[in-house]
């Protein structure tokens, strides 16, 4: 299931910082404190059964180490637990109706609507997902101090098992459960298959060179290393279905790995 949820309805232009994730988490706490589950969503070892991805309007552009984003902004949230998704709209509109929003670089934004999306179900083994935002992946067995290896992205050799391993231990960790099929494949979208999605405006055109492009981008103070693009996944309906519920990679919940679904084979 999931939610949109639209900030502001002003027109000029405001400059907020890189880092600007952590201001939609501090709105989703805000959101869930209104309800009796705060505590037990945010425990501290817990994994966050939900993900999320701002949207900071279309005229977004970087200014040296500021965003140049113009209102409104859209705040995209999911979660494959139906109770999850109904106490955060119930705290977004608890919120609204105490007529507060999302504060950026000292600057408020109202909640101008909350909209629930159409929901998606998978039933074949193979789709083409789309990054909404930034997906980013790290190694287990690698130092965190060591940031190349650290950040696992597409191009790296091991990236599809590292990949694979992920999503079967969220999966089993969330779900409670034996993943049903361990078989998952992540798989590069060709040109030939690029190409009509591109035209039908399904795709951005900026994916025609590379359907994979590394992202490095501010978070929480340091850094982190993800990707963004267009990819197939090859997995049990359910594992798809999971991946778009809970979102692709590792922190989830602070707003990266979110997908869309352009196109089910």
């Amino acid at each position: 299931m999931r939610l949109k949820v639209y900030f502001g309805d002003e027109s000029e232009k405001v400059r907020i910082g890189m880092d600007y994730r952590r201001a939609f988490l501090s709105f989703i706490k805000k959101a869930f404190s209104q309800t009796p589950y705060m505590e037990d969503i945010f425990q501290e070892k817990k994994a966050r059964e939900f993900v999320f991805s701002a949207f900071l309007g279309k005229g977004m552009k970087a200014d040296g180490e500021k965003l140049e984003v113009s209102p409104p902004f859209e705040l995209y949230f999911s979660s494959g637990a139906p109770f999850i998704v109904s106490a955060f709209y119930n705290g977004v509109m608890e919120l609204k109706k105490k007529g507060e929003g999302i504060e950026l670089e000292g600057k408020k934004f109202g909640i101008s609507r909350v909209e629930v999306l159409r929901p998606k179900k998978f039933t074949s083994s193979f789709v083409i997902f789309k990054t909404l935002g930034i997906c980013v992946l790290t190694d287990p067995d690698a130092s965190r101090d060591d940031f190349e290896k650290f950040y696992v992205i597409p191009e790296r050799e091991d990236f599809k098992e590292i990949l694979r391993k992920r999503i079967i231990e969220k999966y089993e960790f969330i779900m409670g459960s034996k993943i049903p099929d361990e078989r998952i494949n992540f798989l590069p979208v060709s040109r030939d298959l690029l190409e009509p999605l591109i035209r039908s405006g399904a795709v951005a055109p900026s994916f025609w060179k590379k359907s994979l492009v590394p992202v490095r981008v501010r978070h929480y103070g340091g850094y982190v290393r993800g990707w963004r693009g267009v990819f197939g996944l090859e997995a049990h309906p359910v594992v798809l279905q999971f991946v778009y519920d809970y979102g692709l990679g590792v922190k989830t919940g602070q707003g990266f790995g979110m997908l869309e679904c352009v196109m089910e084979a």
